[in-house]
């Protein structure tokens, strides 16, 4: 019939991937996880993965900027001793260097066509390993001159 739309039969699926990443703005040195699912138990995880990696030893103090989410905040999220979350406020993106690296990792992914998940992952970590090899990448994007300057022990308060 005229001005109606044709009926199709369709089946809408849809399967999450979630990238955590830490970086170091003043280095570009980046840790990246792939998980399924996000929530405080994977934080815990992530952080733990991420310490692990960074300071094995547990000799620094790590300091890591976080945004409002629920699993950044929760009483129940598990931080490792020696690191310090330190909380953005409120819708404040510009403030959160990773912020800046999500483009990076999107654009291996944008308008492209993946029959499944594997594929769609793959693409996906071979970007995260490709940014951990040229740290110089996201260090250009978040090293922003307020973090050289708390970076630089002569411009301590």
């Amino acid at each position: 019939m005229k001005g109606e739309r044709p009926i199709a039969l369709h089946k809408r699926v849809y399967q999450w991937l979630y990238a955590f990443h830490f970086v170091q703005p003043t280095t570009g040195r980046s840790h990246w996880l792939l998980m399924p699912t996000v929530n405080i138990e994977v934080m815990s995880m992530a952080l733990e993965s991420w310490v692990k990696e960074v300071d094995p030893q547990c000799g620094k103090l790590l300091v890591l900027l976080v945004d409002q989410a629920g699993w950044h905040q929760s009483k129940k999220l598990r931080v490792p001793d020696n690191v310090i979350l330190y909380p953005l406020p409120p819708y404040t993106p510009e403030l959160q260097p990773v912020e800046a690296t999500w483009p990076l990792l999107r654009e291996a992914v944008a308008n492209r066509f993946f029959a499944s998940m594997a594929p769609f992952q793959k693409k996906l970590v071979q970007r995260c390993r490709y940014f951990i090899d040229n740290p110089s990448i996201l260090k250009a994007r978040t090293s922003w001159i307020w973090l050289r300057l708390l970076d630089n022990p002569a411009y301590s308060v």
